[in-house]
Order: structure tokens, then sequence, then C-alpha cells
């Protein structure tokens, strides 16, 4: 199943941005086929409270906060937000962090994955998705591989 990855870009000052995307998403009947990502933890939180049924992933990429994250634990982080998923900077992926986030529930989503090497590594090494700018590029190297 392809899910729509729908991603909150976090606002700087408080809003009700999470409750009006939940509440399209909700408009359109689509809460099974997608999922609600955002690399502020705030808004995975809410999206949870408002609606525990929706799929949400955590984003994150290098720098202090994923630093700090990654440290604490990606996995331990992820199950207490509620989140459903990691999505990780695709550089920041290895075989050991895909299987401990496996092993914890997570699934494993990478961003933004474009280039042929990096879809045949990530899909390798057991990520569940790709997040990527190229669709259908990236379904026809999936489908060469099976």
């Amino acid at each position: 199943m392809t899910l729509i990855n729908i991603e909150i870009k976090a606002p700087k000052k408080p809003n009700d941005l999470v409750k009006r995307t939940l509440d399209e998403i909700h408009k359109f009947g689509i809460e099974k086929n997608v999922i609600v990502s955002c690399f502020d933890p705030e808004c995975i939180r809410l999206s949870k409270e408002l609606d525990p049924q929706i799929k949400t992933g955590f984003l994150y990429e290098t720098g202090d906060l994923a630093d700090e994250v990654r440290k604490y634990g990606i996995a331990k982080y992820c199950k207490e937000l509620k989140a459903d998923a990691a999505h990780p900077e695709k550089i920041l992926i290895t075989k050991d962090e895909v299987d401990l986030l496996h092993e914890a529930g997570l699934a494993v989503n990478p961003w933004t994955v474009n280039e042929y090497d990096e879809i045949v590594t990530l899909t390798r090494m057991g990520c569940d998705a790709l997040i990527t700018n190229l669709p259908d590029f990236c379904r026809k190297v999936l489908e060469e591989m099976k």
C-alpha cells in the first residue's frame, strides 16, 4: 500500500495547524492512506491526542536535536511520542538502527531518497518506505529489484 506522507511544517507560534490538517484528512476520508510527519515532537503528540488512530512519523536529521534524541534512544523517543514510524534523514540509517526500530514496533521511512543506489541500499536494509521527490522513479527501481 502506498501511504501519502503529509509533513506538517512546524509553526513558529502555536496555532491550530495540526487540527486543521487532521480535519482535512477526515473530510476526505483518507485516514488509512496517510501518515502525518513533523520535525516538531509537539505536533506528533498533538496529532495522536486529536486522533489516536492517525499514523504519525517523527522526522529527524543531523544536528543538535537529532544528536540529543539519538543519545536518548530514537526508538524510546518515538514510542514516548506514540509515533508509528521514525523518519530519519537518509544518512543516519544503519542496518542496526533499522533492526532496533523494528524491534520497538516502529516503521522506518527515511527521507529524501531520490538516487538509485540509495533506494537499493535502504530497501535492502529493511526500511519500510522511502520518502522521495521522485515516486515514479522510486517505484520503477523497486519493481526492478523484485
